[in-house]
């Protein structure tokens, strides 16, 4: 709180600049409501450039280069987010569901782990926890890892026991899966 009375001391435009990028954010996420991606990414970077060390400009804007499978733009936001803030479990994920995306199914399984140990030392709704876990259950189902899509699938459900998705992924390892170590020789 000192340091952002002494900034405002040493610049008394930061609170002008502050809400000037809030209101760019803001018109960003009404963009991206409306899927205008386009929009959506020039006022996020707006907003970055009078706030760089905000990284919910970055993550935002990051989600509008995921929507436009411009995955390569979009890690490299959600990266940066995370770098200046490396708490934020939002940000692992996003850049878990890009690299998801290029199938490149290892770093977004590193992502979507980060992201559930971060939400697990949080104060976050379970729900929404449940949410990384069926991303990195997808992604170990298409490395074709079926025994911890089916760990994974099962903690999804434990969370919200209404997951659909969870559900038919679970359905399917169960119909077609056999575990290794119960195969007769």
């Amino acid at each position: 709180m000192l340091q952002l009375i002494k900034e405002r001391q040493d610049n008394p435009l930061l609170e002008e600049d502050i809400a000037s990028a809030r209101g760019h954010w803001n018109r960003g996420k009404n963009y991206s409501d409306q899927k205008d991606y386009d929009k959506a990414i020039s006022e996020f970077t707006k907003a970055i450039q009078l706030r760089p060390n905000e990284s919910s400009y970055r993550k935002y804007r990051g989600d509008a280069y995921h929507q436009k499978n411009d995955y390569d733009k979009a890690i490299a936001d959600y990266a940066e987010a995370i770098r200046l803030d490396p708490k934020d479990c939002n940000s692992y994920d996003g850049r878990g569901r890009a690299y998801f995306k290029k199938k490149d199914y290892d770093e977004a399984i590193a992502d979507f782990t980060e992201a559930i140990r971060l939400h697990l030392s949080a104060t976050i709704q379970l729900h929404s926890n449940a949410t990384h876990y069926n991303n990195r259950a997808t992604s170990y189902y298409y490395k074709k890892d079926f025994k911890n899509a089916m760990t994974d699938s099962e903690s999804v459900l434990r969370l919200d026991p209404n997951h659909s998705q969870a559900k038919k992924l679970l359905d399917w390892i169960r119909k077609n899966y056999t575990p290794p170590d119960t195969i007769k020789y």
